[in-house]
């Protein structure tokens, strides 16, 4: 009898330990089902993100902040803005923003008579001051870039994933970006100031590679805009004679400065000569047959057996498994979006160095750039 019992104890225990094990294991998955659940909602109304982000800058809401410097209470913010607003939802808005780290929320006790009440107020994050109109480095341009034209694409992610496809935005507007935004006057004016908006927060960490400038005596900037990354560079380096080189009813809208000319053409055709060639955030628009012929056209620019090419553009993480730095989600999104806009991608350094190497070039040095989501490369003979 008394073997049984304890067989009879063994088996019940080793059932409970079972039960519990199968417990343990739906308490996990439940964890587990709810996490993704979670993480879906989120990703699914991941477009709030920016479309708030588009509203309170339209709305100048930064720059009332910015003024006001100190707490802003909601009161105040709402008698600045450009309408009438509710301020219900005002509220829900500086919310949601404030929840995403672009606002700081508190509360003040305010006053009016003899009566006191507490009321919302809101300050300016390290983000948001990025949102000030007026400061140096501010990206409003990034935030309200013609974002309607921009979005239509996105629509036709599927369709691009077609081999041989044309790009999604020509496949909507029937022309390249380029040519749409030459015939839209405001866009193209935008882009510009896109442009000098991303040059002017990158051009000190790339000024900072003194040694890729050392015995320049010439350089021009292709496709450089209205001239940001050249007066830059002539500012920092004035031994060098600079050049802004862009198509021609770019860089007749570029500020006169000493030390930088301007010439209209196109880089396909001819690229004038200098002693370095600077590249920033044009070869990510084109696929690699363009680049290499692009990358071509700048040797033969340059002086027989020497020279170099100054590229700054981004450099892919290497792998597909979600390790990088902060600026990873950032890349990986603008690499669809040159795929969407221009058939375009952004390239690895083994793809950069290969793509180098084909255009003729035999080194190729990758240096990172202090703060920003780009990449210093030069290419020399």
């Amino acid at each position: 009898m008394g073997t049984n019992t304890s067989r009879a104890t063994t088996t019940s225990s080793s059932m409970e330990e079972k039960m519990e094990k199968k417990e343990r294991q739906a308490e996990e998955e439940d964890v587990l089902l709810q996490a993704a659940h979670a993480q879906l909602w989120t990703q699914v109304f991941s477009f709030t993100h920016s479309q708030t982000l588009r509203c309170a800058v339209e709305l100048h809401i930064p720059d009332i902040i910015h003024a006001h410097a100190g707490p802003t209470t909601l009161s105040h913010l709402a008698s600045r803005l450009p309408l009438p607003s509710s301020p219900d939802r005002l509220r829900r808005l500086m919310c949601f923003l404030s929840h995403l780290n672009i606002f700081e929320h508190s509360t003040m006790i305010t006053r009016v008579g003899g009566d006191q009440s507490e009321e919302d107020a809101y300050e300016l994050t390290p983000l948001s001051r990025l949102l000030v109109r007026g400061e140096e480095k501010n990206m409003v341009p990034m935030v309200t870039v013609g974002f309607n034209v921009l979005m239509v694409p996105w629509h036709h992610i599927i369709g691009s994933l077609e081999k041989s496809s044309d790009d999604a935005f020509k496949r909507v507007f029937g022309v390249e970006f380029y040519e749409y935004a030459e015939q839209n006057a405001e866009l193209g004016a935008r882009l510009n100031e896109v442009m000098a908006c991303d040059t002017r927060c990158t051009m000190p960490g790339v000024i900072e590679w003194k040694e890729v400038f050392e015995g320049v005596g010439s350089l021009v900037d292709v496709g450089g805009g209205t001239g940001t990354a050249a007066r830059a560079i002539a500012e920092a380096f004035p031994a060098i004679k600079c050049t802004v080189f862009d198509h021609p009813h770019v860089v007749e809208t570029a500020p006169e400065c000493d030390g930088v000319s301007t010439i209209g053409g196109d880089m396909f055709e001819f690229i004038p000569s200098a002693d370095a060639l600077f590249l920033k955030w044009i070869l990510h628009n084109y696929g690699d047959e363009e680049c290499i012929k692009i990358l071509k056209r700048c040797k033969e620019a340059l002086p027989e057996k020497a020279g170099k090419v100054i590229i700054v553009d981004t450099v892919m993480d290497g792998d597909d498994d979600g390790a990088g730095d902060e600026f990873t989600d950032a890349r990986l999104a603008l690499d669809l979006e040159m795929m969407l806009l221009f058939g375009g991608k952004e390239r690895t350094e083994e793809e950069w160095r290969r793509l180098v190497q084909h255009a003729g070039f035999s080194k190729c040095r990758i240096m990172p750039i202090k703060s920003t989501i780009h990449s210093l490369i030069e290419a020399s003979l």
